[in-house]
């Protein structure tokens, strides 16, 4: 039986976040540097509303320390780095040195947000009394592509183990709360939550021309990664540049484990002034970038599991159509103001874009669509800090 309130603490389990940063964002009210919504400061705002204390754990690639502040104690614990079967077996070594440490510190009420695919090894703290909140931000299938073998036994394990307990289930996209529903065997219903925003940080954000004059210009906002399509885009911008007709020039923010291996291909493909380069973007750089744009693309692979893709909202409420694929599962609450294209489809890309840039209705039409999108993501109802207070208070009481 869980403890009352003002005997337990609760212990949010995250990944690789500065937590120090965020709680000082919280505790000071000075917004973060970067842009776009925070489920931490979320976190740590509903907590406070509920008056207890918290033990926080991260894996930022930073050293490990130990950080108690007044209501809080952080803890960050770095992941080793691995591959095949030792990184499951690091993954479940890892997750669960975490929650002992958590319970160990006094807390029986755990958020788990990362390692969601090895949450099956924390079987035996269920028999032992310890209540999770599943807030799962990424598909547990991917959409678009085959999974091997080990990734659908892991799934089973997870409707096998942790789910059949029918512990709270957050998630980040209707297409997790259908997998959720379909692994647990219609068990569980998850509660969607949304990115939710401040409507000011959009006030800055110009809406864009009813006709694109000019250059068109697209905005990618996200880690330089593989997976998450960049390169991509680089080969699309090569065959837009090599047809002809009106220049589209991409603005790449963001940065990577790939951003060195981008910039040398970028040279190597002689697109320097098409395929800009602006690495980190911090809050008013990335409203600047999206201010003097005319298009989003998300053009992420069918090997990641994306669990929503928040620029994709973020593109909505700045009024910009959005082009992307199935892969992001933000697509089906945004259809209507982008434009789908097949997952790792480059010439797809390309074509969906030179149609935005010169199909006035087309552009028009997706542009006009946002309006009646935006206000989905500024009711703050619909946000993750709402529905996780609704299951803490529940655990709690």
């Amino acid at each position: 039986m869980v403890a009352r309130r003002d005997e337990t603490k609760i212990g949010y389990i995250s990944g690789p976040v500065d937590a120090r940063v965020v709680h000082d964002s919280w505790r000071t009210g000075t917004p973060l540097g970067y842009f776009g919504t925070s489920y931490l400061l979320q976190f740590f705002e509903v907590a406070s509303e509920l008056g207890v204390d918290l033990i926080v754990t991260t894996s930022a690639a930073q050293p490990r320390y130990d950080e108690v502040r007044p209501g809080v104690h952080i803890m960050n614990r770095p992941r080793r780095a691995a591959a095949g079967l030792r990184y499951h077996l690091h993954e479940v070594a890892w997750l669960w040195g975490r929650v002992r440490e958590t319970v160990a510190g006094g807390a029986r009420i755990i958020v788990l947000t990362d390692a969601m695919f090895h949450w099956w090894a924390l079987l035996p703290w269920r028999w032992r009394g310890v209540r999770f909140v599943n807030a799962l931000h990424c598909a547990i299938l991917r959409p678009a592509a085959r999974e091997p073998l080990t990734r659908r036994v892991i799934a089973r394990l997870l409707a096998w183990g942790h789910y059949r307990f029918a512990d709270p289930t957050l998630a980040a996209s209707p297409l997790i709360v259908a997998q959720v529903k379909a692994l647990s065997g219609g068990r569980i219903d998850a509660t969607l939550f949304l990115p939710t925003y401040a409507p000011a940080q959009f006030a800055t954000i110009a809406p864009p021309a009813a006709t694109p004059q000019g250059d068109f210009h697209v905005v990618f906002a996200g880690r330089v990664e593989h997976n998450k399509g960049v390169f991509d885009m680089l080969e699309a911008c090569r065959r837009l540049q090599a047809e002809g007709g009106r220049r589209i020039v991409f603005h790449i923010c963001g940065e990577g484990t790939a951003s060195a291996a981008l910039q040398d291909a970028v040279r190597a493909a002689g697109m320097e002034e098409l395929f800009l380069l602006h690495g980190f973007c911090d809050r008013a750089a990335l409203a600047q970038r999206l201010s003097e744009s005319d298009a989003v693309v998300v053009p992420t692979r069918s090997d990641f599991e994306e669990g929503f893709a928040m620029i994709v909202a973020e593109g909505v409420i700045a009024r910009r159509p959005v082009v992307t694929s199935r892969v992001c599962p933000a697509l089906e609450l945004v259809h209507a103001a982008a434009v789908e294209v097949a997952p790792d489809d480059v010439a797809g890309y390309a074509a969906a874009l030179r149609a935005l840039a010169d199909d006035a209705g087309l552009y028009a039409r997706k542009v006009a669509a946002t309006e009646g999108l935006r206000d989905a993501f500024f009711d703050e109802a619909n946000g993750y800090g709402a529905k996780l207070r609704v299951v803490l208070r529940a655990l709690l009481d």
